[in-house]
């Protein structure tokens, strides 16, 4: 009888069960119960190891699933990183116009304008920079737009141009983080070619910073959009810049959100002017001035909704002549205003 050890009486004297084996002794000398005893430890222990294979199993099951769903979200990741920053030419100082719909970009900086003409187009500068060779600013636009529809430019520093970007838009282009940096004319220009039911162009996270340039008129704007309606221009900062900052001219149902206008000088004369642009929308919009010298904020906001704009230093800031204004902030000038030029 194995598991047991049984004395003269027919009495179990002590179990025989091998160290770590499952917790089952026979209690009994008896043939009969003997037998069904060990029937019963047999049935336990095989339950036993039955259930620990089934936890095995289930634990590997687990192990797998997990790795599969990290591996996954790794393996897409990487395909949208590698798509988001695909590239299919490069363009160098030898090939400048862009023409064939794809996607563009620079990998080094260059010293010739580029010029885009057609539609379904991305040029990416990544960073690098268009810088005007000539010292007096000559020249054409860093980057000229002929656009079709969907033209997007993004990512590029502009040096010493007469024009940072201009575009003639038709339909869904969008200018996306550019820097212009002392321009000789204006920073960032737009005219419209617009069919009735185009998509406005999107001017997006764009900055023009203006430091150390005496050359600049004082009668030009930093932004300037002309006959193009449903433009958005959006978180954009102009800075230190000596001529005006935003002007929206004959376009209706221009959206200007959240941007930035710093530091202007005392030879400007207003910072954001509305002409024959019915139904603007002015939002979250900032204007600090460098002194306290009657620049006129806002002018010809007569049609405008003005909401929550803030004014330092202007004289007015205009924005109490909208025909909608709400909670708009105006730290005021002493000063009278500035005649218009």
């Amino acid at each position: 009888m194995s598991g047991i050890e049984c004395d003269a009486s027919g009495r179990a004297a002590r179990p025989t069960t091998p160290p770590g084996s499952p917790a089952c002794f026979i209690t009994t000398c008896n043939p009969t119960q003997d037998t069904a005893a060990a029937s019963g430890c047999a049935f336990l222990r095989g339950t036993t190891a039955r259930f620990a294979i089934r936890r095995l199993i289930g634990a590997l099951k687990r192990i797998f699933m997990r790795s599969f769903l990290f591996s996954s979200l790794a393996l897409s990741a990487a395909m949208f990183s590698a798509n988001a920053f695909a590239c299919d030419t490069v363009v160098t100082s030898a090939n400048p116009h862009i023409m064939a719909p794809g996607k563009y970009c620079l990998t080094r900086n260059l010293d010739v304008p580029i010029v885009i003409t057609g539609g379904e187009i991305e040029f990416d500068c990544k960073g690098r920079t268009l810088a005007n060779p000539d010292p007096n600013g000559g020249g054409p636009a860093a980057i000229t737009v002929d656009s079709w529809s969907k033209v997007t430019v993004r990512n590029c520093r502009i040096e010493g141009y007469s024009f940072g970007i201009h575009l003639r838009t038709r339909s869904g282009d969008q200018l996306l983080n550019n820097t212009v940096v002392r321009p000789y004319d204006a920073g960032i220009v737009i005219i419209g070619d617009s069919p009735p039911d185009g998509e406005g162009a999107r001017v997006v996270g764009n900055r023009v910073i203006d430091y150390g340039n005496p050359n600049i008129s004082p009668w030009r704007e930093a932004i300037q959009i002309t006959m193009a309606p449903r433009t958005v221009v959006t978180n954009n900062v102009i800075a230190g810049y000596n001529g005006g900052g935003l002007l929206v001219d004959r376009s209706a149902d221009v959206q200007a959100t959240g941007n930035q206008f710093l530091d202007f000088p005392d030879n400007t004369d207003r910072i954001i002017e509305l002409r024959d642009s019915p139904r603007a929308r002015l939002v979250h919009n900032s204007i600090m001035l460098r002194t306290r010298s009657g620049v006129r904020g806002l002018i010809g906001g007569g049609s405008a909704t003005c909401i929550e704009n803030v004014a330092i230093n202007t004289a007015p800031s205009g924005f109490s002549e909208c025909a909608v204004t709400r909670y708009n902030v105006e730290e005021p000038s002493p000063f009278p205003p500035q005649p218009l030029r």
